[in-house]
């Protein structure tokens, strides 16, 4: 019975490192549709120069490669983001650069940062799946260190520019929201990774339970905080359930915000790994519970004939 139940372990095994390698190859020849550069108008030639090196480009070499390079001014981010931030945090100057490539269905987002001192990977994240980008590798730098925030912008046009449509106008005014109210929540609490963290589990349960009520949704912000150890005043409870309400007004769905923000590594790992750990073993569990029952039953007809 034991080498049978091995042998057939065994054979469940190497079939699923197969299935892995087949997604890994997979995600790796993903084939780029579009590559798009956003400087910021205020950048002098050398910031200019240094900001396409640090995408890994010349300016010629973007050209040849197809790669649109579009300017980002200090008026389209407050556009954006005026509403939201003081005037000494938006400044008058737009420095900050991105470059986007839309990768293939499945790809996730994936950001890389240079000379951002504030906002984070997970960040940046929450907000780009809210305001509508899917599959897509964003590299966000300046030449100066600022904290990123108005960096957004130009990621956004940079990946309606690759999509070939625009966001919707509502998802952009909501991300904005939300990455303001997120680096806010985190100079409060003094901890960047779990404010992020926070938004991004209240976000995923509210788009999945869908709670009827604004009520609701601050009852799962609520929950989500404790569940986090995280003490929120009744005004920080209000800004998150706000944010929260918005985004599933826009239809963001719960299986889009796991799936898209999988490749942000070890800032999102410890949203619910006790959960995940508790569901492969129940699986693992199965499966055996099935190998052995088939086995005796195969023997119980083997006797029986």
């Amino acid at each position: 019975m034991r080498s049978w139940v091995s042998i057939c372990m065994a054979l469940w095994l190497c079939g699923a490192a197969t299935a892995a390698s087949q997604t890994v190859t997979m995600n790796d020849t993903a084939v780029d549709q579009a590559r798009v550069i956003t400087l910021g108008a205020d950048l002098d030639p050398e910031q200019r120069v240094a900001m396409l090196r640090v995408f890994g480009y010349t300016a010629a070499e973007a050209t040849e490669a197809g790669i649109s390079i579009l300017t980002i001014t200090n008026e389209e981010e407050r556009a954006l983001l005026g509403s939201e931030l003081p005037e000494s945090s938006i400044g008058s100057y737009a420095i900050s650069s991105a470059y986007v490539e839309q990768l293939s269905p499945g790809g996730g987002i994936s950001i890389e940062r240079y000379n951002i001192t504030y906002i984070t990977d997970l960040m940046y994240a929450n907000a780009l799946v809210t305001a509508g980008v899917r599959d897509a590798r964003v590299m966000v730098a300046a030449p100066i260190a600022v904290s990123g925030t108005a960096a957004l912008t130009g990621i956004l046009k940079a990946f309606e520019k690759a999509m070939g449509a625009e966001l919707t106008p509502g998802a952009k005014q909501t991300a904005g929201q939300e990455l303001v109210a997120t680096s806010r929540l985190a100079d409060e609490l003094g901890d960047k990774d779990k404010a992020a963290q926070l938004f991004a589990r209240v976000k995923e349960q509210v788009t999945d339970k869908q709670p009827s009520s604004p009520t609701g949704v601050r009852d799962i912000v609520v929950q989500v905080a404790g569940d986090l150890n995280v003490r929120l005043s009744d005004e920080q409870t209000d800004q998150i359930a706000d944010v929260a309400v918005k985004v599933k007004a826009l239809g963001v769905r719960a299986q889009d915000l796991r799936e898209q923000i999988r490749n942000i590594g070890e800032e999102i790992k410890n949203l619910e790994p006790e959960k995940e750990t508790r569901n492969l073993l129940q699986r693992i569990i199965d499966f055996i519970a099935r190998i052995i029952s088939q086995f005796i039953s195969t023997i119980a007809s083997l006797v029986a004939s």
